[in-house]
C-alpha cells in the first residue's frame, strides 16, 4: 500500500508509487500533482501536522517540509535514521517519528531531528498514540508505553506477528495478531483477553503436543500456533511462516519450545516470542519448506533436522550454528529422524528424489550407513524399547521392527498413517486419514479406536496426557478422550524419555543455587520404576573448569520422579563450573556460574 493522509476533510494526500504526490481537494473533487521540487518521485512517508506542514519522505530518506500543501517545497539537512514507520504529535511543536526500531523528535518542522530513548529497541514501530500523557508505542514485538513524552518506556505485553494496534479513549486497546485474532485489553493493558475471529470458519489443526507445566500447545493451517493453559486459557502465540505448523511441536530438558514449520522457530519464554533458527536459513531465508524434519536428541538437546536437498544436519547450541553430518548422493528429502545418543540413528528419504541413497538407513557413525528398508519413510516412532513403527504418510503400510530397525515387515491395511503415538508396554496408536487405530500386539495387528463424538476423521496429530487420555488434532479441531486408557499410569509416557535436567537458578549465583531433574519411568533405565520400589543409582556431581570434582550432590537409587537439589559454593572460588546427571544411559551436562 502506499503512502496516505488525510487532513481536515480537505485533502487527501496520495503518494502513487514511483509517479510522486498527488493531492485531493474534496471540495471542490479535483486532483493537482504536487511534485514540483522534489527530486525523487517514490514517496514512502506523507504526514500534516496541526500547524499544516506538510512532510515527506523519499526512498532515499531524505525529508521534504511544505508550507503550502504541497506546491513548494523545501529540503532538510537532517533526517531520521531511515524511513518513518510511525509519527506522533507531541505537546507543543513536538514531532516523534519511528524510523524501524528508533526514536527521533523534531520541534522545528524537520530542521533538526534529535535521537531519544537510544536503549530502547522493540523492533519495527508500527503505531503511536496518546491518551492524557501516557504515549502507546505498538511495535512488531509488543506494547509498550512512556509517560515522560518518549524518554523511557515500559514493556505492556510481548507479541508476535502483530498487524496492527488500536485504542480508544477510554483505553480500551484491541491488538490485532496473526490472520484472524484481536487480544483486547479494558484496562490499559494490565490483563488481556484473545478472540478468535471468523469462530464458524475451518480452523485446520495440524499438531498438538502437551507440556506437563505449560499446556497444550497447537499448530494450525492458517491460523498459527496456540496454547492451551492447564486452567483452560487460550493463548495465541504468532504466526510465523508461509503455511502450516508441522506435526513437530518440540521441547528441550530446558523447557525451551521448537516447532518446525517453513523452518525452524526458536522460544526461551513459553512462546511469546521466537527466533528463526534453522540452517542455512539465512542463504535461504524465502525458501519455503527446506526443512523437511526436525527432532530434538532426548538426553543431549542435540537438534537434527532433514532438508529437501539430502542434507543432515546438526546443532548444539539450540540452533544458532549447525553442521553438516552427513549429505545423502542425490539429494533425496530427509524426513524422518530418530536418534539413539551414542547408540545408532535413523533416517528415511523421499525415493522419487536422488538415485542411490533413497528408502529408510541406519548409522552407528554417521559414517557409514546402511540401507534398512527400500521403501519412503516419512513417520517414525520407537516404542516397547526394541521396537519402532514406521510409515510413508501417502501409502496404506506401516512397517514394523522389532530389533531397533535392523529388519522390517509389514502389515496392509486400509488406511494412511499420519501420525504415532505409544500406549502402554506393546500398544501403540495410528492417526490416520480415516481415524484413530490402536494395536496392541506391538503393530502387528490393528483395530479401529472409538471416533464417538469426532466431526472429522483426518488425525493429524496424536499426544498424551499423564493420566493415558489421548488429545488429537484433526481437520476440524482438537478432541481429547474423557476416559483414561490405561490404569497403568506410571507407563504411559515410558516411551518419551524425557529426561530433563534443567538450568540451575539462579544463575549466575552467590553462594547456593537450585538444580532441578525429572526421571521419568523408561526402557533406557528400566529400574526407574515406583512400582519396584527401587531405582538404579543417579548421579549428580559439580566439576570445576578443569574437568575436577568438586562437589557430590547424588549418587544414589532413585525411582522415576522431579527432584531438586541445591548447591552451596560457599568453599569454592568465582568462576565457571559444571554439573552432571547421570542415570542410566542418561547423561547430561550443564554450565553454571559462581560469581563472589
Amino acid at each position: 500500500p502506499q503512502p496516505c493522509f488525510l487532513k481536515d476533510s480537505t485533502y487527501i494526500f496520495l503518494a502513487d508509487g514511483h509517479n510522486g504526490l498527488y493531492r485531493y481537494n474534496i471540495a471542490e473533487n479535483s486532483v493537482k500533482q504536487i511534485n514540483d521540487g522534489l527530486p525523487v518521485l517514490w514517496v514512502r512517508w506523507i504526514y500534516v501536522n496541526k500547524f499544516d506542514q506538510l512532510f515527506c519522505q523519499l526512498n532515499d530518506d531524505r525529508v521534504f517540509v511544505s508550507e503550502d500543501f504541497g506546491d513548494t517545497w523545501n529540503e532538510r539537512s537532517s533526517k531520521p535514521y531511515r524511513y518513518v514507520t510511525a509519527q506522533l504529535e507531541l505537546n507543543g511543536s513536538g514531532l516523534l517519528v519511528a524510523s524501524f526500531n528508533q526514536l527521533f523528535v523534531t520541534t522545528d518542522a524537520g530542521i533538526n531531528w534529535v535521537r531519544v530513548a537510544e536503549d530502547f529497541d522493540p523492533g519495527t514501530i508500527i503505531w503511536f498514540n496518546k491518551i492524557g500523557n501516557r504515549i502507546y508505542c505498538g511495535a512488531k514485538s509488543g506494547l509498550y508505553a512512556s509517560t515522560d513524552g518518549g524518554e523511557n518506556w515500559a514493556t505492556i505485553k510481548k507479541f508476535s506477528n502483530i498487524e496492527t494496534y488500536g485504542i480508544t479513549p477510554d483505553e480500551n486497546i484491541f491488538v490485532s495478531v496473526g490472520i484472524n485474532g484481536i487480544y483486547h485489553s479494558s484496562d490499559g493493558g494490565v490483563s488481556w483477553d484473545f478472540k478468535l475471529l471468523e469462530a464458524n470458519s475451518l480452523v485446520r489443526t495440524h499438531s498438538i503436543k502437551i507440556h506437563p507445566e505449560f499446556g497444550v500447545f497447537i499448530g494450525t493451517r492458517h491460523r498459527g500456533i496456540f496454547r492451551i493453559t492447564n486452567n483452560g486459557d487460550e493463548i495465541y502465540l504468532g504466526f510465523m511462516g508461509n503455511d502450516i505448523v508441522s506435526n513437530q511441536i518440540n521441547f528441550d530438558s530446558a523447557d525451551n519450545i521448537y516447532f518446525r514449520q517453513d523452518h525452524i522457530y526458536f522460544s526461551s519464554d513459553t512462546g511469546n516470542t521466537w527466533q528463526k533458527r534453522s540452517p542455512l536459513w539465512i542463504t535461504y531465508p524465502d525458501q519455503y519448506d527446506y526443512i523437511r524434519e526436525f527432532q530434538i536428541e532426548q538426553g543431549t538437546d542435540r537438534l537434527l533436522a532433514g532438508a529437501r536437498t539430502g542434507d543432515l544436519y546438526a546443532s548444539y547450541d539450540k540452533g544458532l550454528t549447525w553442521v553438516t553430518i552427513f549429505h545423502f548422493s542425490g539429494a533425496p528429502e530427509v524426513e524422518a529422524i530418530y536418534s539413539d545418543p551414542g547408540e545408532f540413528m535413523l533416517v528415511g528419504t523421499n525415493r522419487s528424489y536422488g538415485t542411490f541413497f533413497s528408502g529408510f538407513f541406519k548409522t552407528y557413525n554417521a559414517l557409514q550407513w546402511y540401507e534398512k528398508l527400500d521403501h519412503r519413510v516419512t513417520i517414525l516412532e520407537r516404542f516397547n524399547d526394541s521396537y519402532f513403527v514406521a510409515a510413508d504418510e501417502d501409502a496404506n503400510k506401516i512397517y514394523r521392527s522389532s530389533n531397533y530397525g535392523d529388519s522390517w515387515s509389514f502389515t496392509t491395511k486400509n488406511f494412511k498413517p499420519q501420525c504415532f503415538i505409544p500406549g502402554n508396554s506393546s500398544e501403540i496408536y495410528v492417526g490416520t486419514t480415516s481415524g484413530i487405530y490402536v494395536s496392541y500386539d506391538s503393530a502387528q495387528t490393528w483395530e479401529q479406536f472409538s471416533m464417538q463424538g469426532m466431526n472429522n476423521p483426518v488425525v493429524y496429530s496424536l499426544d498424551q496426557y499423564t493420566d493415558g487420555r489421548l488429545i488429537a488434532a484433526t481437520g476440524d479441531g482438537v478432541y481429547r478422550t474423557t476416559l483414561q486408557l490405561s490404569t497403568h499410569t506410571e507407563d504411559v509416557k515410558s516411551l518419551n524419555y524425557e529426561f530433563r535436567l534443567s538450568q540451575n537458578y539462579p544463575n549466575p549465583f552467590n553462594p547456593t543455587t537450585k538444580i532441578k531433574f525429572t526421571i521419568p519411568t523408561s526402557p533406557q533405565t528400566p529400574l526407574l520404576s515406583k512400582e519396584r520400589g527401587r531405582g538404579e543409582v543417579v548421579s549428580l556431581k559439580v566439576y570445576d573448569l578443569l574437568g575436577r570434582e568438586v562437589a557430590i550432590l547424588i549418587n544414589k537409587p532413585m525411582t522415576a520422579g522431579t527432584y531438586e537439589v541445591e548447591f552451596d559454593g560457599s568453599n569454592q572460588p568465582s568462576g565457571v563450573y559444571f554439573y552432571k546427571l547421570t542415570a542410566g544411559k542418561f547423561t547430561n551436562t550443564k554450565k553454571f556460574i559462581l560469581l563472589k
